[in-house]
């Protein structure tokens, strides 16, 4: 199971603005697959998913993804 993840390109202006934490919480609650059809279309290659507001604390581990 793999998460699909585009970094935004400095130079490449983005055509949609980022999706925000919020919005991005409830795609990834609904799968891997959901995230990844989303990831995957064409307007959203190189869109930036913003997570600023969100707090991850030190004790959150992704070992063993």
């Amino acid at each position: 199971m793999f998460w699909k993840v585009y970094m935004a390109e400095p130079d490449k202006p983005e055509p949609y603005p980022p999706l925000k934490s919020d919005k991005a919480l409830a795609l990834a609650g609904q799968g891997v697959d959901a995230w990844n059809d989303w990831a995957g279309k064409p307007e959203n290659e190189n869109r930036a998913v913003d997570f600023s507001d969100i707090t991850i604390p030190e004790t959150l581990s992704f070992a063993g993804i």
